[in-house]
């Protein structure tokens, strides 16, 4: 339904309408694929910025200082990187470089997608790879989306770092005076600011 403006003879385009059921949960819009190689169920995230593995009891011992943070704003330990080879019946493997973190299901997030070119067709639960041509059919999950984003490290760059070791540089004490001949109002003695030039 198009609605048209007669007063500015311009189309007001289509309002926004939220859909959804009162008293019902939005589904996930997770799915999960298994990865016989492996013997790990991985959970398809498009919301993800990284895909990541469970951590043994072991890997739980060293805590790391990369954060994730979850779309819940809170914050997710990890315990390291480790490669491993994934064979999602594509016809082809692949191997990436996983974050260790603390959740409870493997997370295939948009960092693998992209990176092998394997699209997401949410509506019917497929994983499709765009070299092959091949699909999988996952398995509907009930988990919400974790959402997983880098928290930057403290501090956050170089720079600031650099900046903490020198507070005097971002301090502004420098003043400068501009003394003129003429003894009107408008030309007195004047400081300004540290920063105009």
């Amino acid at each position: 339904m198009v609605l048209f403006d007669y007063q500015l003879g311009k189309c007001s385009g289509q309002p926004l309408i939220a859909t959804g059921v009162v008293g019902q949960a939005n589904p996930s819009r997770l799915f999960h694929i298994y990865d016989p190689s492996t013997a790990l169920m991985f959970h398809i995230d498009t919301g993800a910025e990284v895909s990541v593995i469970t951590p043994f009891a072991l890997e739980k011992q060293c805590p790391q200082e990369l954060t994730l943070q979850a779309a819940s704003n809170s914050s997710i330990a990890t315990y390291g990187k480790k490669s491993l080879t994934v064979d999602l019946c594509l016809r082809r493997s692949f191997q990436w470089v996983f974050v260790i973190a603390n959740v409870t299901l493997p997370i295939r997030g948009a960092n693998i997608l992209c990176h092998f070119g394997l699209l997401v067709d949410k509506q019917h639960n497929k994983l499709m790879d765009s070299k092959t041509n091949l699909e999988v059919k996952g398995q509907p999950a009930s988990q919400p989306a974790l959402c997983l984003t880098l928290l930057p490290s403290s501090p956050q760059n170089a720079f600031e770092a650099i900046l903490k070791d020198y507070p005097a540089v971002l301090q502004t004490s420098h003043q400068q005076s501009v003394k003129t001949c003429n003894h009107s109002p408008h030309s007195d003695h004047r400081t300004s600011h540290p920063f105009s030039y």
